[in-house]
């Protein structure tokens, strides 16, 4: 639903993707959400 909305009614893109991130020396794996908007 989301990347519904975000690609075709506001014209950009929607990208997740699971990483791996280290905060404070301790490692974490989640969601990186890139959303996308274009000035056209």
């Amino acid at each position: 639903m989301s990347h519904e909305i975000i690609s075709k009614h506001m014209k950009g893109n929607l990208n997740v993707e699971n990483i791996e991130f280290k905060y404070e020396k301790v490692s974490y794996i989640g969601a990186y959400f890139k959303i996308e908007l274009y000035d056209n």
